[in-house]
């Protein structure tokens, strides 16, 4: 029996593409906390390895705390490299945007929003400097 720790079952829908023994890689972007909601963790738990992409410092602290066989980048992707203004959500980190509109809207619900200058790359560039297998599974949660 398999324990899904995705939101909606998408971990035990992908591990069928797959056979039970196979150690694949793979690229989570908007990554999130490395247990709850994760599509990768199942695989991680099965040998595989990829890389995380996770602007929340918090939640990237997690991802390397728990996933040392990843590769764990603490920043944003875009269509261009750069640094742009990422508001956090205090109360639910899963709400963070590159949006300041978005973020007025929360402001006006009476979140805590938090914005702070981060690093942002491309998914190209990711692959260039990291990717190091051919990619199985690729999560954008963006």
């Amino acid at each position: 029996m398999m324990i899904s720790y995705a939101q909606d079952a998408e971990d035990v829908m992908l591990q069928r593409a797959f056979p039970r023994d196979y150690r694949g890689f793979y690229i989570d972007a908007g990554a999130s906390d490395p247990v709850q909601y994760s599509v990768t963790k199942h695989f991680y738990d099965r040998g595989w390895r990829g890389i995380n992409i996770e602007p929340v410092p918090s939640v990237w602290g997690r991802l390397c705390d728990l996933r040392p066989r990843d590769v764990n980048l603490n920043a944003g992707l875009s269509n261009r490299e750069g640094r742009f203004t990422f508001y956090e959500v205090a109360s639910e980190t899963t709400w963070s945007t590159f949006s300041a509109e978005l973020a007025d809207a929360y402001r006006g619900r009476g979140l805590e929003v938090r914005p702070h200058e981060i690093p942002v790359t491309t998914l190209a560039r990711v692959c260039e400097q990291h990717a190091d297998a051919p990619i199985d599974v690729l999560k954008i949660d963006v």
